[in-house]
């Protein structure tokens, strides 16, 4: 279920490096929706520790908690990068994601590379993909009802280029 007010990612495809000026003037003319996109979610989910076996995919909040008391909540988001043409170089790439409650404590939210497949409708705690143990982002949160934003132009990169499949 696509929920385009989660979030987006801004996306800036250009051109090959072996590219003349007039073949890139040629190609951006030819393609003006990708020099500067915006794609929602393909796929989005949360999944609760605490409900290792339930899927959230439904709900219209995507809750993240991370307190290490049995009780964490992760969220999954896909998109479909699939329109920027192979071989291109990604010069930015922002998630943009809305916060809309919670405490006004600082907290630092992480966004990772999943490595898996997984399906919106069907993810659970007890089998959700495996993510990178490196970290692509971090964004402080304070107040709640703002925009976060993660730069993620390496993820988008890596899709783009093939090297990371999901």
């Amino acid at each position: 279920m696509s929920k385009p007010w989660l979030g987006e990612i801004h996306l800036v495809a250009i051109y090959n490096d072996a590219l003349v000026h007039a073949e890139v003037q040629h190609n951006c003319a030819l393609m003006p929706n990708l020099a500067n996109a915006t794609v929602t979610s393909s796929a989005d989910s949360s999944v609760r520790e605490s409900n290792d076996e339930s899927n959230y995919a439904s709900s219209n909040i995507m809750e993240v908690r991370s307190e290490h008391d049995g009780r964490d909540r992760r969220v999954f988001l896909q998109f479909d990068v699939s329109a920027i043409p192979a071989g291109s170089t990604v010069l930015n790439a922002t998630l943009r994601l809305h916060r809309t409650r919670g405490s006004n404590a600082t907290r630092e939210h992480e966004i990772r590379q999943v490595f898996d497949f997984w399906l919106e409708n069907a993810i659970t705690w007890e089998d959700q993909p495996r993510v990178s143990s490196t970290v692509t982002a971090v964004t402080t949160t304070g107040k709640p009802d703002d925009f976060k934003e993660w730069n993620v132009v390496n993820d988008v990169q890596s899709f783009v280029a093939g090297t990371t499949p999901h």
